[in-house]
């Protein structure tokens, strides 16, 4: 593969592609963690169930 003048090999592509899912993925799990302080109103479950969220995002990333 060609991208501005530069071979890449499959190796380099899949890193890239890693690097970009796990950024997403911080996002994600970042956005899980700050919906309890978005909302006054949100109960100490609905806080555990965000945090558990977050904690599930960031798990797909985590080789087996």
């Amino acid at each position: 593969v060609w991208v501005a003048g530069m071979s890449l090999y499959q190796p380099q592509i899949e890193r890239f592609a890693a690097i970009v899912a796990a950024g997403e993925r911080e996002a994600c799990a970042k956005v899980c963690e700050g919906l309890p302080s978005s909302h006054s109103e949100m109960n100490y479950m609905h806080e555990d169930a965000c945090q558990s969220c977050a904690e599930a995002i960031r798990a797909r990333g985590e080789k087996p």
